[in-house]
Parts: structure tokens; sequence; C-alpha cells
């Protein structure tokens, strides 16, 4: 797709975005995103005032992010996280790690299927002890960042990938031809890098790109777009297109490790909501 643009600046401001503005100097007047690792850096300068919220928050926020891709939709966001949240997660973890599963399709069996995914995960959410808080507050950020309220979204999924571990393409959507007819679906998936991996690793987006939505070699790693992991970045892409339909370019794999060690935590954000949404108020430790 040649030469990724540089890394922009996106503010949200009560709903609307401020791309790509750089300011300098001290911002007044605005409370601090307390979820929000990287304060409000972004905005320094301008003179701005949060106005008073309705069901939203009395603070400004900003996340550096890097359109990769609009087909599928595809964001990165940097250093999202900070290596004590990402620590804090993986040692949350390790203890209840299985073997990974898949949602099976209609015919479909657990041998069959048993080397499409590799990895070792185990489910963590809000009832999962946390004495650092990081859970909930990793994905009221989320929430910020995407601009969907956190009753959307799943519980993490907390994935560890060893030497030659994978995950052949697929989607996280749920075809109705293939499933049944789903009351919700998966809109977005959040993939938070935990560790940087010394060669390998990559989630691939093999039919990144208009026109490629015809590939179907679900175990190359060689097409497309690749995104290396690197601890604390996110990557975003929606699986869904704005008319609520799938679409075919979010196809996404993991490819084998080859040196080191892949900790990743996938986030699934539904289209409608699935549960209560957590409060703003942060009454947590911090990490």
């Amino acid at each position: 797709m040649g030469k990724a643009p540089p890394l922009a600046t996106g503010a949200s401001l009560n709903g609307q975005t401020l791309g790509g503005q750089t300011l300098g100097g001290q911002t007044r007047g605005a409370p601090v995103n307390k979820h929000d690792p990287h304060g409000t850096g972004a905005l320094s300068g301008a003179v701005l005032e949060s106005l008073p919220p309705g069901e939203g928050h009395d603070w400004l926020t900003t996340y550096p992010y890097q359109i990769l891709s609009w087909h599928p939709k595809a964001v990165l966001f940097p250093n999202f996280m900070t290596p004590k949240e990402c620590d804090a997660i993986i040692k949350i973890a390790e203890e209840g790690l299985q073997r990974s599963q898949l949602s099976l399709r209609h015919g479909e069996t657990a041998e069959q299927t048993a080397n499409i995914r590799t990895s070792d995960g185990v489910f963590v959410g809000r009832d999962t002890p946390d004495p650092t808080g990081t859970l909930k507050r990793v994905e009221r950020r989320i929430a910020d960042a995407l601009r969907v309220p956190t009753s959307h979204f799943e519980d993490y999924n907390v994935l560890r990938y060893k030497h030659g571990q994978h995950y052949y393409s697929h989607m996280d959507t749920w075809d109705p031809k293939e499933f049944g007819v789903q009351e919700t679906n998966r809109m977005v998936t959040v993939l938070l890098y935990l560790t940087d991996v010394e060669k390998g690793g990559e989630t691939v987006l093999p039919r990144e790109g208009e026109g490629n939505e015809g590939f179907s070699d679900y175990q190359s790693c060689e097409h497309g777009l690749k995104v290396k992991p690197r601890k604390g970045y996110a990557l975003a892409f929606w699986s869904l297109t704005d008319a609520g339909e799938i679409d075919p370019h979010a196809l996404h794999g993991g490819c084998p490790v080859e040196e080191g060690t892949k900790w990743v935590a996938t986030k699934w954000v539904r289209n409608k909501p699935i549960r209560g949404a957590l409060p703003d108020d942060d009454d947590s430790a911090q990490a």
C-alpha cells in the first residue's frame, strides 16, 4: 500500500476530532483524563475548556494514532499502554492459560481445526482480581479512543504465542450463513500488544486494500498488511462496515513466532450493548 503516513495526532473534543494539529505550551481550563497515559500534551497551548457533559466526560482526551488502512478500517495507537500496564495484564493471565479454542461452524470438530489456532489463552474481565486496576482503566481508555461505550465490550482474551505458534487468518465476525442468526456481532477488534517480539508474530491482514477481498490463502503471511508487535501499542480494525455489513477485508491472522514470546490481549467490541457500562470514576490503583 506504499509508504505509511507519519503518526497523526487525533484529539477528541466533545465528540469532534481535531486531527493532525500540534499545539505548544500549557493546556488551561480543561480537566485531565485520568485514564489517558498521554494526558493532554497534544493539546497543550490551546485555551480550551470542556463543556458541561451529558452522558459524556468532563475532560479532554487525546490519543496519537496512525491510520493504516481504509479496507478494512485499521488504526494503530502507539504507546497506548504503559509497560507496567502490559506487565500487569500478563501477570493476571499467565496462571490461567489453556489451549485457545475456536468458534466451530456446523459440522466442524475441535480435532479437525486443531492446527488453525495454536496459542494458549485465557479470558479475564471485570470480576477478575486486579489489584492495580489495569483492566478497567485500559477498557475505559479503549472506549475513549474508539468512541464506543464499554457496554459493547467483551472480556479480554489474553493470548501467549511461543516459538512456532500461530493463528491462521480468520474472521472475528459470525456470518449468519455459517453460524446462524446473531443478536449482535463483533464490530471492532482491538489488539493490545503486551510484549515486543524479536522475530515473527506479526498481525497480518491479507485482504487489506480495495479489491483484495477475494484473497483466500489463510496460511500465508506474505500478502497484505503486516503489523509488528510492539509493547504498549494497540491495533484496532473494523470487521463491520459503516453500513453494518461484514467487511471481508477484515480477514486477519497471527504469523508464527520465530524468536521470542508474543503476549497480546484482544478486546472485541460488539455493534450493540451486551452489558452495563463501566462508571467513569477511577477508583483503582495506578499500575
